[in-house]
């Protein structure tokens, strides 16, 4: 409500819209780039597991030539995937108003987590002769963090709207009864 109770409706509307357009701009940001995130990684996904294993065969050893396609996988194209999805989202949604909520963010989020970890090569980290160092396990790793802290934002997020939501609720002071 505006402090002027004689303002004109667009007067008070104006008043109000840097608040409500950035929370719709946070809102666009973060759906696109969970929804991005997702597709991109869920693409990389199948990528891996319906093309590039079925044409293995038997399982790797540690030696095996093949382990560099893998590890080009995870370290290349995954952020390429990602990335690319990302920007096809944000060019889509900017035609729509499709928006994700906390929980939509939050269940996106633990998807996230599943499909980069599965794209992630479940090799040890010892470093041994004649098998590469671990490096194409640092963009996963750091992939996995940032979904994490959009998760821990998240989280965060929706308590502060809901302890906000909460005290917009409550009576206000001059308004309670009097003993």
């Amino acid at each position: 409500m505006s402090e002027n109770p004689y303002a004109s409706p667009t007067e008070v509307a104006e008043n109000k819209v840097p608040a409500r357009s950035f929370r719709r701009l946070v809102s666009y940001f973060v759906t696109s780039i969970v929804t991005g995130s997702l597709v991109g990684s869920g693409l990389m996904f199948c990528y891996s597991r319906f093309i590039v294993v079925p044409m293995w065969g038997p399982r790797l050893y540690k030696g095996d030539e093949r382990w560099e396609t893998l590890f080009f996988v995870a370290s290349t194209l995954l952020p390429i995937f990602v990335i690319a999805g990302i920007v096809l989202a944000l060019v889509a949604f900017s035609f729509l108003s499709f928006r994700l909520k906390h929980r939509g963010v939050l269940i996106s989020c633990f998807a996230l987590w599943v499909h980069i970890s599965s794209n992630r090569p479940d090799v040890s980290r010892i470093r041994r002769p004649g098998f590469p160092d671990p490096t194409f396990e640092t963009v996963p790793d750091t992939m996995l963090s940032l979904v994490c802290l959009l998760f821990v934002a998240t989280i965060v997020s929706f308590l502060i709207q809901s302890w906000t939501t909460r005290n917009d609720k409550a009576v206000p002071g001059d308004k309670l009864p009097k003993p």
